[in-house]
């Protein structure tokens, strides 16, 4: 019987640590980069600002703090979400730093990544130029609440949970 229970333990604990530590592996390989008037017409959202907070394991959550809209949601605060490197083709963003940012997808599930332009401002003076004068945003919000929990978050959560079910299997058996 307790060789059952210690199978059953390392099942659990096995399947947490993968549901936690899910990975996926990808090579990044862009081609030439489309024009500035391209990205424009094709892009869901086009914007710089201040990256204000990154959460997230395999694909980082960005919350970024909007100085300026050439497309797509006028509002003071948006999310994207881009792979966890550049390996992945994802972009590297700082916190603190300003970007400007070329995003895909619905202006609810903004995406970006090193194909699309997206750059440090301080290194996107060209395409500044070309994209011309942009607009301040309308709608002032604060989204750092949508940035959701992490894998680390669960992780934590599934160990205690864990231990708390091994204590109380412990306990049970002294009786």
């Amino acid at each position: 019987m307790k060789w059952k229970l210690k199978l059953i333990l390392c099942a659990v604990i096995m399947s947490g640590i993968f549901l936690v530590n899910k990975e996926n592996g990808y090579a990044c390989s862009c081609a030439q980069q489309p024009s500035v008037q391209s990205e424009l017409e094709n892009k869901t959202a086009i914007f710089s600002g201040k990256v204000l907070k990154i959460t997230g394991s395999s694909q980082k959550k960005v919350l970024i703090d909007v100085d300026l809209i050439w497309k797509g949601p006028s509002q003071s605060q948006l999310i994207v979400e881009t792979e966890r490197d550049s390996a992945g083709c994802g972009v590297d963003f700082i916190e603190g730093e300003n970007y400007l940012v070329y995003a895909y997808g619905d202006k609810f599930n903004l995406e970006t990544g090193l194909c699309e332009r997206t750059n440090l401002l301080t290194d996107a003076g060209d395409d500044i130029r070309n994209l011309g004068a942009g607009k301040e945003p309308e709608k002032q919000v604060n989204l750092e609440h949508q940035l959701g929990t992490n894998a680390i978050t669960w992780g934590i959560i599934f160990i205690a949970i864990l231990f708390i079910f091994t204590l109380l299997m412990f306990l049970r058996k002294k009786k």
